[in-house]
């Protein structure tokens, strides 16, 4: 018995078949009875063996196994069985291609590998006949295992990019199936990773890294810092990557980076190294102390192009400001120190200065404002004696009877003033006042003085006053005497009586008589002043004094002497002792002198 053949689809001989409805052929003897049954006994057909001993059956199939016995019976009695099994299989299945587990690197799933020659697998029926294309094209033909496992591994060294693969399997019954056309990508290198150095310093102020960079899209960029992974980050569809780095302190660290792509394809970095520093030492400022004239603890100075110094972090950059205005950027030595000095001088005048230092890593840190005052010059005012004590016949001679005479001083205010009287420095003052007078602690000597000023102010400048030449005077004692009037001695013009007596007042009469040198004279006639006239360096002393003054009769004539200084001493002819008259007394007498003291002076007088 067979199938036959037109209803045998797939392998010939095989017994199965994809047909519900098939004709089995076969041969017996003659004239026989033939029934087909069911293993169960259910007659499915009952036919006689034609002459030429051949005979066929048809039979309905349903899917999957199907058993038939068949019993020959001649007519002798004689019987023969034989069974059959026809397998009837209308139905093939394929599952989707994918990559084994050993060449899918990466992720298991996703068909994109590194391995040049991966191998494509897929279920179906086993034993089924399966052809693979690659982009269309044949590339061979396999069998599916007793299991029904489809395997094909493709060509050595294949290029890498994007493969169309499909299986066409075809069972033994003969059924046809397509699997689905799969993308498979042969990727065995990184495309593009690259780090943006420029954010990721070798020096930073700041433990908040934000490095950036470019890679294979889709791919994953893992951070290590000394050695230990801190992040990882995907590369974005655009192919760029940023990543936070957080340090937790200041130092030196490590840092490299790895990309993985889809394909599990790996390159690793060079190693950076960062220096985190993100904080720097407040600086210092002050001014040289030799730049520092006068005291040094009040910023005062006289020197224009002032040195400062100060300290700070060793390398770091300081920045120096003057008034708001940055004038210099000076380097710190390694010691940690650093100085400066002013290009152009200043002028007078008060500065606000402070720094500011820059580390290398950008760390900034201020100093407290220092208040320099630049004072190059002082003054003082010449001395003068004031009003009240420049007390003689002129109030800017400087001559006075005071032996404390009071001076004025005026000069930059809250200064000390050094006083020095004949040479000597008698005292030190403050100026607090603008209208500020000077007097000597103890009594000067008659005679001539001098006296001069040295100002000192708080930024050591200083200031000398001219010198001031004054005389003390207190006393005049040089006698005041009258020698003659009219050109007439005393004695000629004394009358036996004893009285002086004048005789012609038609013209002016001259007094002329001796005092103090440089003393004023006056004249008072019956308490009248008719006269002043200066006394000559040697001594004399001459008037004229106009008749009108004389009336017939007697006169009181005193001549007072008034020195430079104020003091003054006179001399005085009582009343009645000199006469008008137009008669001389018939002789002539000597005058007798006495003294008569005037203010504590002895000065002769007429009797």
């Amino acid at each position: 018995m067979v199938l036959r053949e037109a209803d045998d689809s797939g392998k010939v001989g095989d017994w199965i078949t994809n047909k519900s409805h098939v004709t089995i052929d076969g041969t017996a003897e003659a004239g026989s009875t033939l029934t087909i049954r069911s293993p169960q006994g259910v007659v499915i057909a009952t036919l006689v063996v034609g002459n030429d001993g051949r005979w066929s059956a048809e039979l309905d199939l349903r899917e999957g196994s199907n058993a038939f016995v068949v019993v020959s019976e001649d007519k002798a009695g004689n019987s023969q069985q034989k069974d059959i099994l026809i397998e009837h299989d209308t139905q093939i299945e394929i599952s989707d291609i994918s990559l084994s587990r050993d060449t899918n690197s990466g992720d298991k799933y996703d068909l994109i590998t590194n391995n040049k020659s991966p191998v494509l697998v897929a279920m179906t029926d086993p034993g089924a006949t399966v052809q693979v294309y690659i982009n269309g094209v044949l590339q061979g033909t396999v069998e599916a295992s007793s299991s029904g496992n489809i395997s094909y591994t493709m060509p050595a060294n294949s290029a890498d990019g994007e493969y169309q693969v499909q299986f066409v399997a075809t069972d033994t019954a003969g059924n046809r199936v397509e699997s689905a056309i799969t993308t498979v990508t042969i990727d065995s290198q990184i495309a593009v990773f690259d780090i943006d150095e420029d954010s990721l310093p070798a020096l930073s102020n700041n433990r908040a890294l934000s490095v950036s960079g470019v890679g294979e899209a889709g791919s994953q960029v893992s951070i290590f810092v000394d050695g230990k992974l801190v992040n990882v980050v995907m590369v974005e569809a655009d192919g760029t990557w940023r990543a936070p780095i957080l340090l937790q302190d200041d130092g030196t660290f490590n840092i490299h980076f790895s990309i993985t792509d889809v394909a599990g394809n790996t390159e690793v970095s060079k190693d950076y190294s960062v220096d985190v520093d993100s904080s720097t030492d407040f600086p210092t400022l002050n001014l040289e102390d030799a730049s520092n004239s006068g005291s040094l603890d009040d910023l005062i100075t006289n020197h224009n192009k002032p040195v400062l110094v100060g300290t700070a972090e060793a390398g770091a950059t300081i920045h120096i400001y003057v008034d708001e205005k940055i004038v210099a950027n000076v380097l710190v030595l390694e010691d940690g120190t650093w100085s400066y000095q002013f290009d152009n001088a200043l002028k007078d005048g008060e500065y606000s200065i402070r720094v500011v230092a820059e580390d290398p890593a950008g760390n900034t840190a201020e100093s407290p404002r220092l208040l320099v005052t630049i004072d190059t010059s002082t003054f003082i005012d010449n001395p003068a004696m004031v009003a009240g004590s420049d007390n003689g016949i002129f109030s800017n001679d400087s001559i006075t009877s005071q032996t404390r005479p009071t001076f004025s001083i005026s000069g930059e205010m809250n200064q000390s003033v050094q006083i020095f009287i004949d040479g000597v420095l008698v005292d030190t003052i403050t100026v607090t006042d603008r209208n500020q007078v000077y007097r000597p602690e103890s009594p000067l000597g008659d005679g001539s003085h001098s006296i001069y000023y040295v100002i000192t102010d708080k930024a050591g400048n200083t200031a000398t006053s001219k010198t001031l030449n004054f005389t003390i005077d207190t006393f005049n004692t040089t006698p005041v005497a009258i020698d003659s009037i009219g050109g007439q001695t005393l004695a000629e013009m004394t009358g036996s009586d004893g009285k002086i007596y004048i005789t012609d007042t038609t013209r002016n009469l001259l007094f002329s008589g001796s005092a103090e040198p440089n003393s004023k004279i006056e004249i008072i006639i019956n308490g009248l002043n008719v006269g002043e006239v200066w006394v000559n360096e040697k001594g004399h002393w001459q008037m004229p004094v106009n008749p009108l003054y004389f009336t017939e009769g007697q006169l009181d004539i005193t001549v007072k002497s008034t020195d430079r200084a104020g003091n003054v001493n006179q001399e005085s002819i009582p009343f009645g002792s000199i006469r008008i008259s137009r008669y001389l007394p018939a002789s002539l007498m000597t005058i007798n002198h006495h003294r008569k003291r005037t203010g504590g002076v002895i000065a002769p007088l007429l009797p």
